[in-house]
């Protein structure tokens, strides 16, 4: 059979496949084809330009921006779907650095809030950025811009409706079902569908809008009744509330928006009040408000001898109770940690050591060591405490109070938990030491528990006044016997010391008071208040400054003075305590509590810096004696009694049992902060 004649151009190449297998020839076979296939577009774009197309080359470019548009497009999708992944990471990261504290917590919520919102946000902003950067002629890659925010919006949309609608299960403690998320996702695509077709045109604006105020009315009635109890929660009637009835769903998508927006804010202030400067800035906002607002008193009749009693009778319950009939506050977390190094020496895990508790007058040093002494029932340990209430400055008078604690019989004076620094005000140094002029045989001795409290008594700022206190360290260094030491210090005159004397110290360890958190405060408070047996209600101001029901009103209040208590005090019970009595208003059996206030401060501005040295050495010593004041500041006696009279009658001094000069709590922050401005105070 002859063989037939290949056809030309293309043919030439597919009948040579068919009829040839020769392998040297497929190179030349792919030439033809690939050489066929050019000049079949080459004769196209010929004919079309024979056709009245003079300009080909813009459709090449349209079929180039074409490909790029869908490429870039493809690009930007994918970017988006991994960028979630990424803030997992970089969450991750941070709560390996941060832990799980209040900081974490906080930047947890934002993450929570940016996570789900990343894809459209991410496609939103880079669609509509990269078009900025090409030609203006390229008209089809130019459609990236509109295509991109069409989609953003679709998902953004889509995703802020399932948020909301879930929103509604979750802030009534409803589980989600499988099938209840599956349908929320539906009808959030039905929202997000009918927005977008609302932002292609505005001739869509209207239908649009009525075709969603319908689809809302009938997905809201599709996840009835949590619609309904949802709306009605922020209702002042919520059991009864007309809005709770089916016959109120035309009204829902109007609603609905409010009430989500009421509900969002009030979470926010929930999260960011874990933040301290927040609650400080929201606490400092509405003193001003408050402050703004008070009205001047009318003058009226007032029973001031009455009123005087009162105040009188609720200070007792309030501050003056004896301490063991108070109710009391645990502090577990802190006392766990004083535990643990006893409990470590008791078990004979840890050699003999001396642990130093610092911190401010008033927050709970003493009050802690007696709890630590209630718990230990172990019987193999005796506890000895020595409150040193005046002052003893002399090393020879350190070495017999030491040398008389070391020979003590156990647990001979702990003292009661009324029992204080003023109990023994008026003793002397050889009537203190003859307590403990019991003494042991060597051998009898047992674990014992050594507690010296007040030991700021152990100097003064005066020349020869450090020699007991270095006297004391050194007999700490050299103790002798399985005793554990247990220093309680005043937190300025360790500040002081500290400077002084660097790295002199004998202690092992040191515990600092923290700042009593509201709560704790709130408890402290309201446990003495209760047991005065009065009723508590809080000024009107306060109340109308908190809108809402009469009991929210009431709770709201609650929570903001004590909160405001705890910024004035900076945390520390004795001047939060003291600040409630000062705005207490009494009327036979009712307290009323107005805003808290501090004293103004105009008057710690105006004092000379000689006032400010006193002060200062208030600070150091705690407690001290007009005469000792006279020796440690260098300057007229006559000017020191004249500025001590000036702070006395301004109520920043007052006088203590033993008529030793202190510091008024409700002025201890405020010259404490005097004096770190004035660079007198560090740390």
């Amino acid at each position: 059979m002859p063989t037939p004649h290949p056809p030309k151009g293309l043919w030439i190449a597919i009948y040579s496949m068919t009829f040839q297998i020769d392998l040297n020839l497929l190179i030349h076979w792919l030439y033809s084809i690939f050489i066929a296939i050019g000049n079949y577009f080459s004769t196209a774009l010929t004919e079309m330009f024979q056709q009245g197309f003079a300009d080909t080359t813009a459709y090449v470019q349209w079929l180039l921006e074409g490909f790029l548009l869908c490429a870039v497009l493809w690009a930007i999708i994918r970017l988006s779907s991994v960028a979630p992944a990424w803030i997992s990471a970089g969450q991750k990261y941070l709560l390996a650095s941060l832990g799980h504290s209040t900081r974490m917590r906080l930047i947890n919520s934002v993450i929570w809030v940016i996570k789900p919102n990343t894809s459209w946000l991410l496609i939103a902003l880079v669609s509509s950025q990269i078009p900025r950067f090409v030609s203006e002629e390229w008209v089809i890659f130019a459609m990236l811009k509109p295509i991109g925010v069409l989609y953003a919006l679709y998902r953004a949309l889509r995703l802020t409706s399932e948020w909301l609608l879930s929103r509604m299960y979750n802030r009534q403690d409803q589980f989600i079902p499988a099938a209840t998320w599956n349908r929320i996702h539906r009808h959030a695509m039905v929202i997000a569908a009918v927005g977008c077709l609302m932002w292609i045109t505005p001739l869509l604006w209207l239908p649009g809008a009525l075709s969603l105020w319908i689809a809302l009315s009938w997905i809201l009635k599709q996840h009835q009744p949590v619609t309904g109890k949802f709306l009605a929660k922020f209702s002042h009637t919520p059991k009864d509330n007309w809005l709770n009835h089916d016959s109120a769903m035309i009204v829902w998508p109007l609603v609905l928006p409010f009430v989500q927006g009421i509900d969002l804010v009030l979470r926010s202030h929930e999260l960011l009040s874990l933040s301290e400067k927040y609650r400080t800035f929201s606490l400092r906002v509405l003193h001003f408000r408050l402050k703004t607002a008070i009205p001047e008193e009318e003058p009226g009749e007032k029973d001031i001898a009455t009123e005087s009693a009162q105040a009188k009778s609720y200070r007792y319950w309030i501050l003056e109770r004896p301490e063991h009939e108070q109710p009391h506050i645990s502090q577990d977390a802190l006392l766990d940690q004083l535990r643990s190094p006893v409990l470590s020496w008791l078990a004979e895990q840890s050699p003999s050591q001396t642990l130093l508790i610092r911190g401010d007058r008033g927050t709970g040093k003493t009050h802690l060591v007696r709890q630590l002494c209630q718990t230990l029932t172990e019987p193999s340990v005796g506890k000895l405490w020595q409150t040193i209430s005046i002052r003893t400055t002399q090393p020879e008078d350190v070495e017999k109070l030491f040398n008389d604690l070391t020979h003590s019989v156990p647990n001979s004076d702990i003292p009661d938990w009324g029992s204080g620094p003023d109990t023994q005000a008026t003793q002397t140094f050889e009537e203190i030491s003859a307590s403990h002029t019991e003494i042991i045989p060597e051998e009898a001795r047992s674990k014992r528990l050594i507690i010296i409290d007040n030991a700021e008594n152990l100097f003064q700022c005066e020349p020869g006044g450090f020699a007991g206190l270095k006297r004391f360290y050194q007999l700490l260094e050299n103790r002798l016997g399985d005793d554990f030491y247990i220093i309680i210090m005043h937190g300025q005159a360790w500040q002081f010391l500290d400077r002084c004397f660097p790295r002199q110290h004998p202690f092992d360890q040191e515990i600092v008071m923290p700042r009593w958190s509201a709560t704790d405060i709130r408890k402290l408070i309201l446990s003495r208040h209760h047991a005065s047996k009065r009723r508590l209600q809080y000024d009107d101001l306060l109340l109308s400054a908190l809108a809402g029901t009469e009991a929210a009103s009431f709770r709201a209040a609650d929570t903001r003075v004590f909160n405001l208590l705890w910024e004035l005090s900076h945390g520390n019970p004795l001047v939060a305590l003291n600040l409630w009595l000062n705005s207490a208003q009494f009327d036979h059996n009712d307290i009323t509590i107005a805003l808290p206030q501090r004293p103004n401060s105009t008057f710690l501005s105006q004092l000379p810096i000689e006032a400010c040295f006193l002060l200062l050495q208030v600070v150091y010593h705690r407690t001290i004696s007009s005469e000792a004041l006279t020796r440690v500041i260098p300057i007229a006696d006559t000017k020191i009694q004249n500025l001590t009279r000036q702070c006395l009658q301004q109520g920043i001094l007052q006088w203590s049992q033993e008529d030793h000069l202190i510091i008024s709590p409700t002025w201890y922050t405020q010259v404490i902060n005097h004096l770190s401005l004035k660079n007198l105070i560090y740390g």
